[in-house]
């Protein structure tokens, strides 16, 4: 209950759906929702920069912390006040009262 007072927001959690082909690989579908309105916090994480095509460009990301039992996968979608964010990794540094997961934005 105390890491849950700490995570006064909602969201939505969401997963591409994957379906087995005839050749033992997968075929993604539509993203469907797997978890709704779980408690959670939202905050920018610093901007990275990188380098593609030659050029610098900075990186937005985000930082989820969600209850520390709530499954969670790269990849997955998130859905927060209206705004859609795409999961990058899920921290190995995630404590035993709640989950740390790096977000980026989608359109």
């Amino acid at each position: 209950e105390c890491a849950e007072a700490l995570m006064p927001e909602k969201c939505d959690l969401w997963r591409n759906a994957r379906t087995q082909d005839s050749q033992g690989g997968y075929e993604v579908g539509d993203a469907e929702p797997y978890a709704g309105e779980v408690a959670c916090r939202l905050t920018t994480r610093s901007g990275r920069q990188v380098e593609a095509g030659g050029a610098i460009r900075t990186v937005e990301e985000y930082w989820l912390t969600i209850p520390y039992d709530q499954q969670i996968l790269p990849d997955d979608r998130v859905s927060h006040n209206g705004l859609w964010y795409v999961v990058r990794s899920v921290s190995d540094n995630s404590y035993d009262s709640a989950k740390r997961v790096v977000l980026g934005r989608t359109s």
